[in-house]
C-alpha cells in the first residue's frame, strides 16, 4: 500500500535546507545516486539512465539540480517501503522542468554507517504530466 502525504511548506523548506547544507558542505561525499538501478521500469524512456543520457548529465549534474530545488517544485512525500530499519523513512518527490521536460526527482536523507547522505533514488522524465504542485 502506498502511503502518500503532503508536508507543510515549512517542513519542505526544512528538508531542503538540510539537503542543501549537506551537499554544499560535503559535495559528492554527502551524495549517493545510482544512475542504473536493478529495479528500473520496463519503459526505458522513464529510467534514470535514459534521462541522464538525454540531458547529457552525470551524477554531479544531478546533485547540482537538487541544489536548485525549491518548495515550488515539491510534489508529495511517500513512506519508503524498502527502508531497511524498523522506522519509516520518507521519500520526498519533486517535479522540476529541465530542458523543457518534467523530471521526477525522489530524494531522502539516509543514514549510512555513522553518517547521513542525500540519496537520490529517482531522476527521470515524468511518466505523466503533473499540472499542479501544492506550493507552486
Amino acid at each position: 500500500m502506498k502511503v502518500s502525504l503532503h508536508l507543510k511548506r515549512n517542513d519542505v523548506n526544512d528538508f531542503l535546507r538540510k539537503v542543501k547544507e549537506k551537499l554544499k558542505t560535503e559535495g559528492t561525499d554527502g551524495f549517493m545516486f545510482i544512475p542504473t538501478r536493478k529495479s528500473e521500469k520496463s519503459k526505458p524512456e522513464f529510467t534514470n539512465s535514459y534521462c541522464l543520457e538525454q540531458l547529457e548529465y552525470d551524477t554531479e549534474d544531478v546533485m547540482n539540480e537538487i541544489l536548485t530545488l525549491e518548495v515550488s517544485h515539491y510534489y508529495e512525500t511517500l513512506g519508503d517501503r524498502k527502508s531497511s530499519d524498523s522506522g519509516l523513512e520518507l521519500l520526498h518527490i519533486f517535479i522540476k522542468e529541465i530542458q523543457s521536460k518534467q523530471v521526477y526527482i525522489k530524494i531522502k536523507i539516509k543514514e549510512v554507517g555513522k553518517n547521513e547522505v542525500v540519496l537520490c533514488i529517482s531522476f527521470h522524465f515524468a511518466e505523466y504530466k503533473i499540472d499542479k504542485l501544492p506550493y507552486s
